[in-house]
């Protein structure tokens, strides 16, 4: 039984890390709902997993994206890394004091399925209908933004790619293409300080380690392919990868959110 979780996860992940590199997405918003799905993990060992697999894919994807040639705003980035490193510290801290105070875990998976569906609408309305977009520059407007972006993220322990998209293209008038690569940056910053901080916290005790001897290589493979798909397709696939994959994470979450209520 146990090698058979393994495979799963590594097959979910792999596929996840591969396609939410191509459309920005991460990964983690499809890792999440689909091992909420398989129900193998308790909420706190699936984060982690999802955390440690988004944030290896994102290295992964960034030194591929940056060995390509790609020009990344460095002005932008100061200020939006840092907000999304704070915000995943919070983020994550948020989810614990959450999950202490609720002693059903279902209640919570509902909230974030609730929470992750209302922000995957808002993503595909921007994404595919917004006509009006700003020029962010001030330090503070960026800082806050990746606050927020690395907040909601790790709260929901998926990365963020859907809303980061959808932000970064509203607040910064990115193309869709760019705002991929930004999201993968912010991502990989706001995982690693949500990591860090549970290590700090429990040094990572509570979870199954050994399930990231197979996770861990899915996700680097992952993220890998999809940076190079990323590289070769236009924007105009891009985006049909991400309403796609948008469009499937949503009949997830209310799969995930229906079985909760059915089950209280």
């Amino acid at each position: 039984m146990v090698s058979i979780i393994y495979i799963l996860y590594a097959v979910v992940v792999f596929g996840a890390t591969a396609l939410g590199s191509v459309a920005g997405l991460g990964g983690g918003v499809i890792i999440k709902p689909l091992l909420d799905a398989l129900g193998f993990h308790d909420i706190g060992t699936i984060s982690f997993i999802s955390t440690s697999a988004v944030f290896f894919m994102a290295v992964i994807s960034t030194v591929k994206q940056l060995k390509s040639g790609y020009k990344i705003h460095i002005k932008t980035l100061l200020f939006l890394v840092p907000g999304s490193v704070a915000g995943g510290v919070y983020g994550g801290s948020l989810l614990r004091s959450v999950t202490a105070l609720i002693s059903d875990m279902r209640v919570v998976r509902a909230v974030q399925a609730i929470m992750l569906m209302l922000l995957l609408a808002f993503s595909v309305i921007v994404i595919n209908k917004c006509q009006k977009t700003y020029r962010l520059k001030h330090p503070l407007w960026i800082l806050i933004t990746g606050l927020g972006l690395g907040l909601l993220s790790s709260f929901l322990g998926i990365g963020g790619g859907p809303f980061n998209l959808a932000f970064l293209m509203l607040l910064f008038s990115m193309d869709l293409k760019q705002c991929t690569v930004y999201s993968i940056v912010i991502i990989l910053f706001s995982q690693f300080s949500n990591l860090f901080s549970l290590y700090m916290v429990n040094s990572f005790e509570p979870y199954d380690l050994k399930l990231l001897i197979s996770v861990l290589p899915a996700a680097g493979l992952g993220g890998y392919l999809g940076a190079v798909v990323n590289k070769r397709i236009s924007e105009k696939n891009v985006k049909y990868v991400f309403n796609v994959l948008v469009a499937a994470i949503f009949f997830i979450c209310i799969y995930n959110a229906s079985a909760v209520f059915i089950s209280i």
